[in-house]
């Protein structure tokens, strides 16, 4: 009995502790969504508006999903010329990122399908795909993360045709569908567990003194901090 209850207490404490961290990184990204200049997924206005939405839905909290809204509307709104078609930065999680939030219900497909530009972007055209990722020295293959996120959305008319051309591309080649570098922070971790479907293996000390550290690093890497936030709290949000 005395177990259960200290089990019980422990779990609390832990809610709490991420309740209060969440409400901390939620706020920190409002105070400075002036400040975030990129449109991309780990780093830019795509994956902070993933948080935003999910913290809005979570909480209830209107305005946070109205923060989300604008900065989505940015993204969709912006010259994409010169963007490389990476996962961090570029066309492949910009796309994951709609994926998502098509799939918990936070955008509807419209007329047009939101989705139609970054299929032509990295399905339709692979090859070109290719060229950007080697182009930029990325050890990734852009066009195969973003098809695993969007097969399940497939229409069925497209599915046998992009999945040929994946493989094709794939062949003779020693690249994958993720990264295979080493990790340089949590926030980096995170984000590439998160576009490879893992989970969260950090505790709740790891991720509050990942989220200390970045606030004291805010004024120096302001324009990439937002990011890195936003997955912790996306990763927090999964476990309550």
């Amino acid at each position: 009995m005395l177990a259960r209850k200290i089990a019980g207490m422990a779990l609390k404490n832990t809610m709490e502790r991420k309740d209060i961290l969440l409400r901390k990184i939620a706020n920190t990204i409002v105070a400075n969504l002036n400040n975030i200049p990129s449109d991309g997924l780990f780093y830019g206005k795509t994956g902070v508006s993933m948080f935003l939405f999910a913290y809005s839905r979570q909480t209830g909290i209107k305005q946070y999903g109205m923060f989300a809204g604008r900065l989505l509307d940015d993204v969709l709104m912006s010259d994409k010329s010169g963007m490389t078609s990476g996962v961090a930065e570029g066309y492949a999680g910009i796309g994951v990122g709609l994926v998502w939030l098509l799939r918990h219900g936070f955008i509807e497909i419209e007329d047009g399908n939101v989705l139609k530009v970054f299929d032509d972007l990295l399905l339709e055209n692979i090859d070109e795909s290719r060229r950007l990722d080697k182009l930029y020295g990325q050890n990734v293959f852009s066009a195969g993360i973003y098809w695993e996120w969007r097969n399940p959305l497939c229409e069925e008319g497209n599915t046998a045709k992009w999945e040929k051309k994946i493989n094709d591309a794939k062949a003779g080649t020693k690249d994958c569908t993720i990264r295979d570098v080493a990790r340089e922070n949590v926030a980096e971790n995170l984000w590439w567990n998160f576009v490879e479907q893992k989970g969260n293996d950090y505790s709740i000390e790891e991720l509050e003194e990942t989220v200390a550290r970045l606030m004291n690093d805010f004024v120096y890497e302001i324009d990439t901090i937002s990011g890195q936030m936003a997955i912790i709290g996306l990763k927090l949000l999964e476990e309550i």
